[in-house]
């Protein structure tokens, strides 16, 4: 952290205490970058209890007005309401139009932006959409079922480029989404298996832009990125921190946490994203002088705690990767049942081999080979698309037992 960052978050830090109630309880001014690193963690948890819909809370600044309201979408947990500036908005919508130039959109092109309408993703790439000059195509959905109907509206308008999540770019693909020039994605991880069979449906190459709705654009890749988890840090709206979560001093590898250096009404200081990340040192050949980070996976919200056993989606995924024509989408439900609790694993494939997953799965995860001997592993091969989403996405954990 050089001199004149360490001014712009001591600054914030400053501000915060004064207006905020909630940060002057937790953290006070600092003189030092050894202030700054203790301070404590801002966790999803804190933003729950201290952020209200009705516009009141604690952790905000002041009043609303003047402000984007928009909410996360619930699928690691109960939903977040963040309150964005105007001035914010605009600037998640300057990283998003960074990211479409960078992944080859132009002003000549003919966007689709198949977000759900009204959510922070949709509002962020209308914006930038705006902001390349391109044509905006905004025909997004809230309804899961309305794939067939937003298939035809595609047909027939004929995008040269798209932006969405991975998980509804291929429901819209099973449903004959014509090929377009560019794709932008975001919102989830895209594994080998699934951007192979997307690439090739759409005929073009993915980027993928890094980010949240708390947080706004953290990270764009160009195109020597691309098709890896690395990416370009958006240092001029925040700093990036990388810890070892167990004893909470920087590393080079671990937890990361965001301290967003424009967020006024309502801080993020020190930020637990859930994200694990390693930093990498050397230059892009891009020429971008812009931090690299790699993304490692999710940290503590994608697990769940079965029998005795720990169960992390990230050590699932790693156990079949080498199973011949499985995808990357997969869902781990749990229930109870009247012996005790039962783990399906339902994978999308076509043609991969249940006895095939399930050998790897028992072979490479403890925690699944001590289900499997119970009788409480159950694995499923499904159709590419029939796994269930919410809010367009695809939930990597469904916890089926009651309260």
């Amino acid at each position: 952290m050089n001199e004149e960052l360490f001014g712009r978050i001591a600054a914030l830090c400053t501000y915060a205490a004064e207006s905020s109630p909630f940060y002057s309880r937790t953290i006070c001014p600092i003189r030092d970058q050894r202030d700054f690193y203790s301070l404590p963690y801002l966790t999803a948890e804190d933003i729950r209890r201290h952020v209200n819909p009705d516009g009141t809370g604690d952790l905000l600044t002041g009043p609303v007005c003047g402000s984007v309201v928009v909410t996360t979408s619930g699928i690691s947990g109960p939903r977040k309401i963040v309150y964005r500036e105007f001035a914010e908005q605009h600037r998640v919508s300057e990283g998003l139009a960074m990211a479409m130039r960078l992944a080859g959109f132009t002003k000549e092109d003919r966007v689709a932006n198949l977000f759900p309408p009204g959510g922070p993703a949709w509002i962020g790439t209308h914006e930038a959409i705006e902001l390349l000059g391109a044509t905006v195509l905004p025909h997004g959905t809230t309804m899961t079922g309305d794939v067939a109907e937003q298939v035809r509206m595609l047909q027939w308008l004929l995008p040269t480029a798209i932006v969405g999540w991975p998980s509804m770019l291929v429901r819209l693909i099973a449903g004959g989404l014509p090929p377009v020039r560019a794709v932008l994605c975001g919102g989830e991880s895209l594994h080998p298996e699934m951007r192979t069979f997307m690439e090739k449906s759409l005929g073009a190459k993915i980027s993928l832009a890094y980010g949240n709705t708390e947080c706004g654009i953290l990270g764009v890749q160009c195109e020597v990125l691309r098709g890896s988890e690395r990416y370009h840090i958006l240092s001029r709206d925040v700093f990036i921190e990388i810890i070892d979560p167990g004893t909470g001093m920087p590393a080079d590898e671990g937890e990361i946490l965001v301290t967003h250096l424009h967020r006024r009404l309502q801080p993020l200081i020190r930020y637990r994203l859930g994200d694990r990340g390693r930093r990498v040192d050397s230059g892009c050949l891009c020429g971008l002088a812009l931090p690299l980070l790699e993304l490692e996976g999710r940290s503590e919200e994608l697990q769940v705690r079965v029998g005795g056993f720990q169960l992390v989606a990230d050590k699932v995924a790693a156990a079949v990767r080498a199973v011949p024509h499985v995808g990357e989408r997969f869902q781990i439900r749990v229930r109870g049942t009247d012996g005790g609790e039962e783990v399906r694993i339902l994978f999308e494939g076509e043609g991969a081999s249940r006895d095939s997953l399930y050998k790897a799965l028992v072979e490479g995860e403890p925690a699944l080979r001590a289900l499997g001997d119970q009788g409480a592993l159950v694995v499923e091969v499904v159709s590419r698309g029939a796994i269930p989403t919410k809010a367009w996405k695809t939930p990597r954990i469904v916890d089926e037992r009651s309260p």
